[in-house]
């Protein structure tokens, strides 16, 4: 017998087989790692434009919160005796506004000589939408004017710059003087030169218009004189010293500017023609106390391409300004149930070819219609109503008509109108046509409601 042991018995095979890895499976493996490595450059890009989206949107919404603060401590968004208004007329006549109820009279006697009334009923009507027309404080824009001059159906007066009356074909060069649609527009105001003759008072002009509009993201914005400062306030001094010398020292940070929409209140009271007399009729019985407020703050805005050269600007035949677009949403393209009741709703936006067409996630949009209010019985006058949102979904390419979905308050009938549906027992009919107004580079949109002095 042989003696044996676990050492010296020995195996000349195991019978286990060794395998590696073959050049076709490392190549495989290279190739995932190479897309992977591809996929991530892919995304520096994109990380970076979103890093500077997002330092866009601190930055505006940080000038936001300084603009606000410019109006709490300057009131720049009412007139007052020591920041003016101008009132500036279609036909280019200018007046001095140190208060609303001086506002108003301008733009109501502008309406007593356009249409001539001579009836209590007539008056009343005349007051009542008198004191529902919205305005816009845009001292950016009117630094940019040397004139009021427009262009066929473009005028600088109204914000956006387009007349009331548009061809229903929506093209800006059309007719509007056979068929047409219309839609409100804001009246585009400004602040007063000092430095103008009080006589032919002239609006605030470049460079303090651009100083006043301009605010500084990040950083606030404090006046030179220490006396403006004693409270600690974010403020911006309005105007050149009568040398020519700003009076507002910008501290670092990026700079953005802003314009502010203002429209009375939906709950505005009406007048009616009991509450006037042949004494009063030319005298407002009533002004707006509650307001709704919108400061619109953009990255960068070009205030000049509303010029009337005859080869670059819109003088030339088709060439529509890109700062200010303006299209339609037609009949009950708005009047839809999410519309009506939810936050968020889908529009359909019908433009001239002629209009650029790109809308983009993010962007911001104001929808206008005309709201008819009875104020005596069968009678009705027309308010304005003006309303913010912000463009969360786009469909369709670069041209219009295009569908997009927005986010902001319910797109729906006024407290008047309800009132008066109900009252009649009738169903409320499809929505009137509603103005779509597109700005390019708006960062954000600070919406307020506020209750202004009228003297």
């Amino acid at each position: 017998m042989t003696k044996q042991n676990g050492f010296s018995k020995r195996m000349l095979s195991t019978g286990r087989v060794t395998s590696g890895l073959t050049v076709v499976e490392v190549l495989f493996a290279m190739v995932i790692v190479l897309v992977g490595l591809v996929g991530v450059a892919a995304m520096v890009p994109f990380a970076i434009r979103q890093a500077e989206d997002s330092y866009k949107i601190t930055q505006g919404l940080a000038a936001g919160d300084n603009a606000l603060g410019v109006f709490n401590s300057h009131s720049i968004v009412q007139p007052r005796m020591d920041a003016p208004w101008l009132f500036i007329g279609d036909d280019g006549t200018r007046a001095v506004a140190t208060s609303m109820s001086e506002y108003y009279a301008s733009e109501f006697n502008v309406r007593i000589l356009a249409n001539s009334p001579t009836t209590l009923l007539q008056y009343a009507q005349l007051q009542n939408e008198t004191i529902g027309m919205g305005f816009c404080i845009d001292p950016m824009f009117w630094g940019a004017q040397n004139s009021t001059a427009g262009l066929n159906n473009f005028t600088k007066t109204r914000f956006p710059f387009y007349n009331e009356n548009m061809p229903t074909d929506y093209d800006p060069f059309g007719d509007a003087t056979m068929t047409y649609i219309t839609t409100p527009r804001l009246r585009r105001v400004s602040l007063f030169d000092p430095n103008s003759d009080p006589s032919n008072p002239f609006w605030l002009r470049q460079p303090p218009a651009n100083s006043l509009a301009a605010v500084s993201g990040g950083d606030l914005t404090q006046s030179v004189r220490a006396a403006d400062n004693r409270n600690g306030a974010p403020l911006r001094a309005e105007y050149a010293d009568g040398a020519g010398a700003l009076l507002v020292s910008p501290t670092s940070g990026a700079s953005v500017s802003w314009l502010a929409c203002l429209t009375p209140s939906d709950s505005t009271p009406l007048i009616g023609s009991s509450m006037l007399s042949v004494a009063t009729q030319g005298t407002l019985r009533l002004l707006p106390e509650s307001y709704d407020l919108a400061v619109v703050v953009f990255s960068k805005r070009d205030v000049r391409d509303f010029n009337l050269n005859a080869t670059t600007g819109i003088g030339a035949t088709g060439v529509v300004p890109t700062s200010e677009r303006l299209g339609f949403l037609i009949d009950s393209s708005a009047a839809t149930p999410d519309a009506w009741n939810a936050g968020t709703f889908d529009i359909t936006i019908l433009a001239d070819s002629k209009v650029e067409g790109r809308v983009k996630i993010g962007d911001w949009l104001m929808l206008s219609r005309n709201s008819s209010v009875e104020f005596d019985t069968g009678s009705f006058a027309t308010r304005q109503r003006h309303k913010w949102y912000r463009v969360i979904s786009v469909t369709g390419e670069n041209v219009f008509p295009k569908t997009v979905r927005v986010s902001g308050e319910p797109w729906y009938w006024t407290e008047h109108e309800i009132k008066y549906y109900n009252r009649m027992n009738i169903t409320p009919p499809a929505l009137p046509p509603t103005a779509v107004t597109l700005l390019k580079d708006v960062i954000q949109v600070y919406q307020r409601s506020v209750s202004l002095q009228t003297n």
